[in-house]
């Protein structure tokens, strides 16, 4: 019996296979992600969170570059979660690229216009 399990086991993993292995979410799923529920659901939460960390990571780039900070103080989260769907919907052709990408580009195109991070 020991065997079974371990062969169904080994077999079930086998067959598991990431979309992509070279990001952890694609455009395509962090854009449905982040057009269902946004206000209540643990979806919304992860937009959210995933949207302040790429924010997050933009802001620590441009200190180390000692440029100044991109995201004005009053901006929400949601407010920068809404550019971001924003760009995802009016650019489907790209959504089957890393999200982290695609946020990257959003936010640093509204919010960083000055930056040499695109550079």
């Amino acid at each position: 019996m020991k065997n079974i399990v371990i062969v169904a086991a080994l077999a079930l993993g086998a067959s598991v296979k990431p979309a992509h292995s070279d990001y952890f979410q694609g455009g395509n799923n962090v854009y449905k992600l982040c057009t269902t529920g946004l206000e209540t659901s643990f979806s919304g939460g992860f937009c959210l969170g995933f949207v302040m960390g790429v924010a997050d990571n933009i802001e620590t780039m441009v200190s180390l570059r000692d440029e100044p900070q991109c995201i004005r103080s009053n901006v929400s989260a949601r407010q920068v979660a809404d550019v971001v769907v924003k760009y995802l919907k009016d650019h489907p052709e790209k959504r089957d690229r890393p999200a982290a990408d695609l946020a990257f580009l959003a936010i640093t195109e509204a919010f960083c216009p000055a930056t040499t991070l695109l550079r």
